[in-house]
């Protein structure tokens, strides 16, 4: 699936791990909103969707930042920042 890449998603509220396949032409913000909101209607009243959830790098050289919001994943594969199944915190 050369369209969308694999990610694992880790909500801290709960400490769940989820996994998506998001499309690589979305940004991260917009990856962030969709995922967010998924994982609202799961786990609701644990989580709540916020407008301004943000997505972290679990793993990596660059673990702990904050992934770019304009970014879309395609640009981010292609510079190898987020490989397939990548583990990622929703903030």
């Amino acid at each position: 699936m050369r369209d969308k890449i694999l990610v694992e998603v880790m909500l801290p509220a709960t400490q769940g791990r989820y996994e998506f396949y998001v499309p690589v032409g979305l940004t991260v913000y917009q990856g962030a909103q969709i995922i967010s909101r998924m994982l609202e209607a799961r786990v609701r009243p644990c989580y709540t969707h916020s407008d301004s959830c943000e997505l972290m790098l679990l793993e990596g050289t660059d673990a702990g930042e904050l992934l770019d919001r304009e970014a879309t994943f395609g640009c981010l594969a292609a510079q190898d920042r987020l490989v397939p199944g990548m583990k990622l915190a929703l903030l």
